[in-house]
């Protein structure tokens, strides 16, 4: 009989103005070509130098990638990347666009020089860029945070903002690689920086699940979160406790009681009953319905406590491969639970024990016969 190979996962959790063409484009003083060519030897002079300057730090900004910075410039013999046909900084918004939603994928937009590139931008389009008067140590500036920050976020992406072998040596997870270069380049000759940034986030039905539960989580934290459920006695179905609208209102706050299904009074009623064995589901806890301590424990996790775990998930996902295989193992560790997948089909699913402190399960990706 022959051996069939099995992939063995485990994880942690689980507007500017349109270009105008040169054919209709106005007459100017000063040529788009001629203010490329202005910029061209400046950046040359910025990045041409064999070893970091002072200079190539724009707006007091560090970059993230300086080396490929200056590798991408150097491909292009440092002919500017971001200005546009007309120098209207369409793709520049366009970047600022896609960086604004990377909150949606828990990744921090300021990190990528959003500020920094939002005021440059402002200036340059406000100022008239085809002026006398237009600093052109502005349109470099621009020039190196925007190039740096396509290459920072779409590698963060791709692999993560953390290298998880800097976690420990439990991480055992292998990193993935992709020439960011010719992604950033397929950006700028397809005019079109958000779909080459999409194109680096996991493709998995469980990371676009973390994704929408963020965005739920997030809005959840806004409103305020969820009432704390005070110590006491155990609350059990059936009985009475004056705990029991804090415990309604709690579990109204995450959905799983409707606003249609909460009552009025004391009483541990049956929708309460299922509504408190569907949270302990969800939380690995056994579905008894009987609100002791660890189920206490659970419920009194803050919203932004919950948030923040799946910020952290998601940055775990990114650190799998792009493609899992057709059939793999997923082991949930924090959730004690093994599933078989077998061409996107949960086939199999149990119940694993994970190790503990001493003996932790390490985070790795490996092919099981």
């Amino acid at each position: 009989m022959p051996v069939k190979t099995i992939t063995l996962w485990l994880v942690v959790g689980a507007l500017a103005g349109l270009p105008v063409s040169a054919d209709s484009a106005p007459e100017k003083t000063d040529t788009t070509g001629d203010l490329r060519a202005v910029v061209q030897p400046l950046l040359k002079t910025r990045l041409g130098a064999s070893k970091p300057v002072a200079g190539v730090t724009p707006q007091s900004r560090i970059l993230h990638q300086p080396a490929m910075v200056r590798s991408f410039y150097r491909q292009r013999n440092f002919r500017p990347a971001w200005m546009s046909a007309d120098v209207s900084g369409r793709l520049v918004a366009d970047l600022l666009a896609a960086l604004e939603q990377m909150r949606a994928d828990a990744l921090v937009p300021e990190a990528y020089h959003l500020a920094s590139l939002r005021r440059l931008y402002n200036d340059t389009q406000s100022s008239g860029l085809l002026r006398k008067e237009i600093q052109l140590g502005l349109l470099v500036d621009l020039e190196l945070l925007a190039t740096d920050a396509f290459l920072a976020c779409a590698g963060h992406l791709l692999s993560g903002r953390v290298a998880p072998e800097a976690l420990g040596p439990e991480q055992q997870v292998v990193r993935k690689d992709a020439d960011l270069l010719s992604a950033l380049q397929a950006a700028i000759d397809s005019d079109s920086v958000q779909p080459v940034l999409k194109s680096f986030l996991p493709d998995q039905d469980r990371y676009r699940l973390l994704r929408r539960a963020l965005q739920r989580y997030r809005q959840i934290e806004r409103q305020g979160g969820w009432p704390q459920l005070a110590d006491g006695s155990v609350l059990q179905p059936g009985r009475r406790d004056s705990r029991v609208p804090v415990l309604r209102s709690r579990l109204a706050a995450e959905g799983y009681l409707k606003p249609e299904q909460l009552s009025e009074g004391d009483r541990f009623d049956p929708k309460l009953k299922r509504a408190v064995a569907a949270f302990q589901r969800q939380h690995g806890l056994r579905a008894d319905s009987v609100v002791g301590s660890l189920t206490r424990e659970a419920l009194n996790v803050p919203a932004d406590v919950r948030v923040r775990q799946i910020e952290l998930n998601m940055e775990r996902w990114r650190w799998l491969p792009q493609y899992l295989g057709k059939r793999y193992l997923l082991v949930n560790i924090a959730d004690f639970s093994l599933e078989v997948i077998d061409d996107d089909r949960t086939v199999m699913a149990m119940r694993v024990v994970v190790g503990k402190d001493y003996r932790r399960t390490p985070v790795l990706s490996a092919e099981l016969n």
